[in-house]
């Protein structure tokens, strides 16, 4: 229920739900968010595989502990692998964008729907783009992924230019988690096999003469 809301907005549903509560309403609240589902619950009932595998009090319960009972098995948090850039610490410029621009409806005169002056990512960092849905962030990742040309500026991955091709960019060692999974993610008709590897069709090691090798994907 919280997925499109805001934390503010969050807060305010939480707080809405305490006060039916109070008038004696009983709520089932679903969710995958462990912080959300302790902040809000009195008691916790976990499913696995079409199962309930669990119920619990939330006053005794932690993350670690539902996280194992969602999955069957113990949760190991994520770790630094050895080498990697500390928190705080960035190290080279992996991508460059400079002057970027890609105009909008030239026979309706809109604005640009991107116009970006200068962004730079280093190894070791997160970098968040913020804004209201519309302004230009999808164009921005199609950008970024060799999805979208450029209609002025530059574009340097690990120093070098790189034509406007989703093949140069995933060879260039690129990986995109798309907004739309379903529409851009994957190809809803094909196997499971098929879209694990869709990025490596043309690769010898999964394909030959123009036919996939089942086995080998």
């Amino acid at each position: 229920p919280t997925a499109v809301l805001t934390p503010q907005e969050s807060e305010s549903l939480f707080a809405t739900l305490a006060q039916m509560v109070t008038q004696g309403l009983s709520i089932v609240f679903i969710s995958h968010k462990l912080d959300e589902v302790l902040r809000v619950s009195h008691r916790i009932a976990v499913l696995r595989a079409g199962r309930l595998v669990a119920v619990l009090p939330a006053a005794g319960a932690d993350k670690p502990l539902l996280a194992e009972a969602m999955v069957g098995r113990s949760v190991e948090p994520a770790r630094r692998p050895a080498g990697a850039a500390p928190g705080g610490t960035a190290g080279v410029s992996v991508l460059r964008l400079q002057g970027a621009v890609v105009h909008g409806d030239v026979l309706r005169h809109t604005r640009p729907r991107l116009r970006v002056d200068a962004l730079e990512l280093r190894a070791g960092e997160i970098v968040a783009v913020a804004g209201v849905s519309g302004n230009g962030q999808a164009v921005l990742a199609d950008v970024l992924c060799g999805e979208q040309a450029l209609d002025a500026g530059t574009l340097q991955v690990q120093g070098g230019a790189l034509p406007a091709q989703a093949r140069a960019f995933v060879r260039a060692g690129v990986a995109r988690v798309p907004e739309d999974r379903h529409a851009v993610g994957v190809v809803g008709d094909l196997a499971l096999w098929e879209n694990a590897v869709l990025e490596r069709y043309g690769e010898p090691a999964f394909s030959r003469l123009g036919w996939l090798k089942r086995s080998a994907a």
